[in-house]
């Protein structure tokens, strides 16, 4: 019997080729090694996100905002898996 994974990573990327300084960010769900990615809707200046921890860089208060919607999407992520295993799907 396999056992389950399931990992969530916000991660930011180049919005399009032309901008080399703003970064959209995405919520990529692993389980069982298959991937889905989605935009957050949220964009950040390369300069300020830490792509190894995932999280922005600079202390200010719009930057704690944009850690804790990112905190706050990884755990509504993690709810919803746990509602779906409870529901057995």
């Amino acid at each position: 019997m396999r056992k389950e994974t399931f990992s969530v990573l916000v991660c930011a990327r180049r919005k399009n080729h032309t901008d080399d300084k703003n970064y959209s960010l995405y919520a990529r769900i692993t389980t069982n090694g298959k991937r889905l990615e989605f935009t957050l809707d949220k964009t950040i200046n390369s300069m300020y996100w830490d792509f190894k921890r995932g999280c922005v860089i600079i202390k200010n208060k719009e930057s704690k905002e944009l850690n804790s919607f990112v905190e706050s999407a990884k755990l509504r992520i993690r709810n919803i898996k746990a509602e779906l295993l409870e529901r057995g799907k």
